[in-house]
């Protein structure tokens, strides 16, 4: 099954040395480009992996993260 999350609010923080985004923990980078990255996160709730897209302004600096999805595969 897979499917995509969007959100626009965004609670960030370190937790246990591992930056977390609401209740998704950052586990390592998987790829990016010019304005996004793509990183492994786990899902502190369901203990399933997803991979988040962010995407960054590249005029103010600011990351949203706009894209969480589930595979099988990560």
């Amino acid at each position: 099954k897979e499917y995509t999350i969007e959100t626009n609010s965004v609670i960030s923080k370190k937790r246990n040395g591992k930056k977390q985004i609401n209740q998704y923990v950052v586990i390592n980078l998987i790829g990016k480009g010019q304005f996004s990255k793509v990183k492994k996160i786990l899902d502190s709730k369901s203990k399933k992996y997803f991979a988040m897209k962010s995407l960054t302004n590249r005029d103010s600096r600011e990351e949203a993260y706009l894209l969480l999805r589930h595979s099988g595969h990560l």
